[in-house]
């Protein structure tokens, strides 16, 4: 079953991005390989996130109501000690549950396009995700850095952000109005860049990635890659198109959403 929507669903982003962001990643790259043949070829490569801020808040764990019930006891008693002392016996402290800030790995894929022969690095494709875009996020920084460091290199960047939610990337100058974007730096071009701003009603584009010299680029069309995607995951068959999408749409774009979810078969 198809995605009732013309361009990006809309309903991904706040239910199942990070399968989708794998998925599509796998998609791109079987869809460039063939096209790149036989001097170059489309790797699939991971980037390792230790996060120590993750994505989703910590659920606040209560302390028994017992152990506050007792402490509280204490420090009527004597507030400048944790402990009262009747006679000679000592009141213990019980220890109260707070939770830990514990590091969690999170691993992100990306595509690089590299030449057959000598294994040059020529393209770099991201498809953003949330701890991208997260300036909570320990691995925001981490992939700005990254970013700066190919933009500082002869390797072209192809950044493909298909979030409405989060910061969007650096540039010199403000993006134009939209909800999602395409930006393709050519390492000859630099600081320019080409830019694609999406609306949420607009097909996704067909993208060119450059090569290297005088080789031509070839040319990834990401809504195949998108539709290819939502079907082999099934993602229509439990996808809730019930409640509004997240983050929620403006309301023009959110009745035409419903009208588009109105008129499925």
């Amino acid at each position: 079953m198809p995605s009732p929507f013309p361009g990006m669903d809309p309903y991904l982003e706040g239910q199942v991005y990070r399968d989708f962001h794998s998925r599509c990643i796998d998609e791109i790259a079987s869809t460039l390989q063939p096209l790149l043949l036989p001097h170059y070829v489309a790797l699939i490569e991971e980037r390792v996130y230790l996060e120590r801020q993750p994505e989703a808040p910590f659920r606040a764990v209560s302390p028994d109501v017992a152990v506050m019930r007792d402490w509280a006891r204490i420090q009527a008693r004597d507030p400048h000690t944790a402990a009262s002392r009747e006679g000679s016996t000592a009141v213990m402290v019980k220890p109260v549950t707070i939770p830990i800030v514990v590091p969690e790995e999170t691993t992100q894929t990306y595509i690089e396009v590299r030449q057959g022969e000598t294994h040059e690095l020529v393209s770099v494709i991201e498809l953003l995700s949330p701890t991208n875009k997260s300036t909570r996020s320990d691995g925001y920084g981490e992939y700005l850095a990254k970013r700066e460091q190919i933009l500082r290199s002869r390797v072209h960047l192809v950044e493909i952000d298909l979030l409405r939610g989060g910061q969007r990337m650096p540039m010199r100058e403000t993006l134009p109005p939209a909800d999602y974007y395409v930006v393709l730096s050519r390492s000859s071009d630099r600081p320019l860049s080409q830019v694609w701003p999406i609306t949420l009603r607009d097909r996704l584009p067909e993208i060119p990635i450059p090569l290297l010299g005088a080789d031509a680029p070839v040319s990834l069309d990401l809504q195949h890659c998108m539709n290819e995607t939502y079907d082999r995951a099934c993602y229509g068959s439990f996808l809730d198109y019930r409640h509004g999408a997240r983050p929620p749409l403006s309301r023009d774009d959110a009745l035409w959403a419903e009208s588009i979810l109105a008129s499925r078969p």
